[in-house]
């Protein structure tokens, strides 16, 4: 196989650089530099530029890295984009060479799949990856404007999508999420929309359109969903990052054009990771900012009135300016297994902290029990630190 030449590609990885989204389809861009994207995501451990916000990332240590550019088994040229399978294994979008390759969790390649064509399993220009509960792997195509589907094995299964702007149609399909019910949303990037289908690759609806209003994108460039199925969409053109509810309804948005802490130059690579928290890739301001949603701010409080069969637990809650409930759970390890009150109380939408607490009765004495405060607003759910008492 011939790796074929380094042209402008919009690559999906979190540091890939890049130029404004109007260049996209210039084809002499030979000049711009590509580098291993999401790789630098998984296994470096860094940060750059913190504001108002922004968190910083602790502890910034390198882990370990693989490949090398080339044509070969284990190496790349331009690898846009990544997945991990349910196994751990590592799927990589390796677009310069038309293929996919598969590595362990070490790094040490396993097995590759495609060729360069337009053909069933071939790819022109890939640069995102999906991977679903199956294994399944969803890759787009940008040049040849479909989504094709393999499973484990990389054996061609499935493709839809043609060029266009009709529902199901693609103009640069380019970052993919898979929701919690199977379903594939797709960034279509110069329709300016975000296009839902479900696992048969079935079209099922569609949001946005060209502009700068709520709602509305320039050039979207990838997509990420939140553990509450909210789905969180790079904005490149209009530099920020909307958020949409599982329906697609608009929510909120960070963002605004510039340099500054909080602000884009071009973002486009984007990671929702296990917090809820969200990476952007800010391309021309060659850094990664994080950005915390504001959730609420929970302290877990020692407990008192501590008796043979009864105690209090405490805690103190910041709404943090939005509506927000809370509840405590409870249990004799830190798994808990229990919630008092049955149902979670609300607290307002101040923006300063809330003493909370429950009595329990009926306790086991001698008995050690885990307990945490847990707050929940529109913006996530935040859960505060173990704590421990011991009945008499």
């Amino acid at each position: 196989m011939q790796a074929r030449s380094c042209l402008y590609r919009p690559p999906l990885g979190l540091l890939a650089p890049g130029q404004r989204s109007q260049l996209f389809k210039a084809l002499d861009l030979s000049w711009i530099p590509v580098n291993l994207g999401a790789f630098v995501l998984m296994f470096i451990v860094f940060w750059v530029g913190v504001g108002p916000g922004i968190a910083k990332a602790e502890d910034p240590r390198f882990s370990f890295a693989f490949g090398s550019k080339g044509s070969g088994n284990g190496q790349f040229v331009n690898p846009y984009d990544m997945a991990i399978d349910s196994t751990g294994n590592f799927w990589v979008v390796d677009s310069g060479n038309s293929r996919i390759q598969k590595f362990n969790a070490k790094g040490e390649y396993l097995a590759k799949f495609g060729t360069e064509g337009f053909g069933n399993g071939q790819f022109i220009e890939s640069v995102g990856i999906a991977i679903d509960s199956g294994d399944n792997l969803w890759i787009s195509d940008i040049y040849s404007n479909r989504i094709q589907k393999f499973n484990a094995k990389g054996e061609y299964l499935a493709k839809f999508g043609t060029e266009g702007s009709g529902d199901g149609q693609f103009s640069w399909p380019m970052g993919m999420a898979i929701d919690s019910t199977g379903n594939l949303w797709v960034v279509d990037s110069t329709n300016h929309r975000v296009q839902k289908f479900n696992s048969k690759g079935e079209y099922l609806s569609q949001f946005g359109a060209q502009g700068s209003g709520n709602g509305q994108f320039q050039e979207p460039a990838n997509i990420a969903i939140d553990s509450t199925g909210n789905l969180w969409v790079v904005d490149s053109g209009n530099n920020r990052v909307q958020r949409f509810n599982s329906k697609g309804e608009y929510l909120s948005q960070f963002g605004t054009k510039g340099s500054g802490s909080g602000q884009f130059l071009f973002p486009f690579g984007l990671v929702v990771d296990s917090t809820d928290d969200v990476w952007v890739s800010d391309v021309e301001n060659t850094r990664i900012q994080k950005w915390i949603p504001n959730r609420p701010t929970t302290k877990t409080e020692a407990a008192n009135e501590v008796t043979t069969s009864a105690a209090t637990m405490r805690g103190t809650v910041n709404p943090n300016g939005l509506e927000t409930t809370y509840r405590f759970e409870i249990g004799t390890t830190s798994e808990y297994g229990f919630s008092v009150p049955a149902e979670d109380k609300g607290i307002g939408s101040g923006k300063s902290g809330v003493e909370v607490s429950e009595k329990l009765v009926g306790l086991k004495s001698g008995t050690t029990y885990h307990f945490r405060v847990v707050a929940t607003n529109a913006e996530g759910t935040s859960y505060g630190k173990d704590e421990t008492f011991t009945t008499k």
